[in-house]
């Protein structure tokens, strides 16, 4: 039996199947990469790459909410080959993305992903903070990554 660590490893090294739905690895502007866990729910991952600074989100069924379904640990492993093979072909200064705050253990996934797969990269993880945006709306986890040659 696996204990729970070597699951967990397992489990993020296995990403789904995607396609870019436009642009591509390394274009600057917006590029959406698409895939589908199963048949009733399509995650589309953006990826805006403007001058130095790149902008990371995704969506499942157009809803950042989540759907527990079960498939987090592959969904973020599938959003974070994404980010892997764009930084593959282009270096930006500055790589942003936001985590609502709905569920305080999923920005620990957020953060715990990040880090991991940023060991051995020229990047590191250099701010995390909440920014409330208006009463409507909740506060939200901004990651903020930096290139190595950029951290102050």
């Amino acid at each position: 039996m696996k204990n729970f660590l070597t699951y967990l490893t397992e489990l993020f090294d296995r990403p789904f199947s995607y396609r870019a739905l436009r642009g591509g690895f390394g274009r600057s502007g917006q590029s959406i990469f698409v895939f589908e866990p199963d048949k009733n729910e399509k995650i589309r991952v953006s990826v805006e790459l403007f001058g130095e600074k790149l902008y990371l989100s995704f969506t499942s069924n157009g809803s950042l909410e989540l759907t527990g379904k079960g498939n987090a640990g592959r969904i973020l492993a599938t959003v974070m080959d994404i980010l892997e093979k764009f930084l593959e072909h282009s270096t930006p200064d500055e790589i942003t993305f936001i985590a609502p705050t709905d569920s305080p253990a999923r920005a620990r996934v957020y953060e715990r992903m990040v880090k991991r797969y940023l060991q051995g990269t020229e990047y590191e993880l250099v701010k995390i903070h909440r920014k409330k945006i208006d009463h409507l709306n909740p506060d939200e986890i901004w990651f903020h990554i930096s290139h190595k040659d950029n951290v102050f």
